[in-house]
């Protein structure tokens, strides 16, 4: 065992190194602390960079994904246009959807009352109309924007074709009405019948003060047959330029439901009733396609005389026009909404 002395000899005995590989010692481990430090430096930045690139991946993403939000939306709010100052925002409620001139009613599409008991004000056409044609009876009613167009229509017929026997018939009926004829054709005629000619209560275009059934009557008030006249072949040809269609076209029977009526004519609002007529589309064919190919991006032009209209479809809520725009929107009571912009001269 070593004592005290011998551990003091030895280590006095330790043959020192030298001053200059003491130093050149000194120098390579301050070389190597400067070396982990300028790693422990490169990995500290790099660990910054890559975060500051996760964040900017998160950020673009997440921009993306609002700004394909603000133009993509849902079901009911499908491609917006860019709104900016020379643009005003239309906004319409779902309600909306069921109100309007273009609306479609038929064995599947039930008109919808409750809406159009605010926006339908019916009035009596005998009351109301400024022509000297005949109405069948004092309480026959269309809705009150009607009124006008109808009497612009008949005097040009009575203008073009010298007749001064065009009348109407019937229009406006409450669903307690449509009721009582559909059982008066069903027992009369009998249910095959009724069904070809006659729309179910609830589901009829009379509902929506709208549609009229025209006819011809003589000086002595007695009724004539207005089919295969030549008043129903002027209003066949014409109706369009006042915004009326011939609603059920022998032709059309397989998509309207509803066999040919000579006398019955709709009212759609003079674009639709243009374009209806030039490309020989009934109401169903019509708002088919404008779903499927227009939008408020893609619109239709349609040349009415001396208007023009742009006329699409859309599902949107928000809707932006340019300001100052004169436009007319209708429901189509299936899925969305029509409008047709008026634009410039043609």
């Amino acid at each position: 065992m070593e004592n005290g002395n011998e551990k003091r000899r030895n280590t006095q005995e330790r043959p020192e190194q030298p001053i200059e590989i003491r130093r050149a010692e000194a120098r390579r481990k301050r070389r190597k602390r400067v070396q982990q430090q300028k790693m422990i430096l490169g990995l500290a930045l790099l660990f910054v960079v890559a975060g500051m690139a996760l964040v900017a991946v998160k950020f673009s993403s997440r921009k993306a994904d609002t700004a394909q939000k603000d133009n993509v939306s849902d079901e009911h709010n499908i491609l917006k246009n860019p709104v900016d100052a020379a643009n005003v925002l239309l906004q319409l409620s779902e309600a909306d959807k069921y109100t309007g001139d273009l609306i479609l009613v038929n064995s599947e599409y039930p008109y919808h009352v409750e809406e159009n008991s605010a926006s339908v004000q019916l009035v009596r056409v005998e009351e109301a109309k400024s022509g000297g044609y005949t109405v069948s009876w004092p309480e026959v009613q269309l809705a009150g924007r009607v009124i006008d167009p109808l009497d612009q229509m008949i005097a040009a017929c009575e203008a073009e074709t010298g007749s001064y026997l065009s009348g109407i018939s019937s229009a406006y009926r409450s669903v307690e009405e449509q009721q009582e004829l559909y059982e008066e054709y069903t027992n009369q005629y009998g249910l095959e019948y009724a069904r070809a000619y006659v729309a179910n209560p609830g589901y009829s275009e009379h509902h929506t003060g709208l549609a009229m059934d025209l006819s011809i009557f003589y000086e002595d008030g007695s009724e004539g047959n207005f089919s295969n006249s030549a008043e129903a072949v002027w209003y066949v040809d014409n109706s369009y330029r006042f915004g009326f269609v011939l609603r059920y076209q022998a032709s059309k029977t397989e998509i309207t439901g509803i066999s040919n009526e000579e006398w019955h004519f709709r009212y759609v609002g003079v674009p639709h009733a243009y374009y209806m007529y030039e490309h020989d589309l009934c109401l169903e064919e019509y708002v088919d396609w404008l779903r499927e190919n227009t939008s408020e991006l893609s619109p239709i032009t349609q040349v009415c005389g001396d208007e023009t209209f742009e006329i699409f479809f859309t599902m949107n809520t928000s809707v932006s026009l340019p300001e100052g725009s004169e436009y007319r929107v209708s429901g189509n009571n299936v899925d969305g909404y029509v409008i047709a912009n008026k634009t410039m001269e043609p």
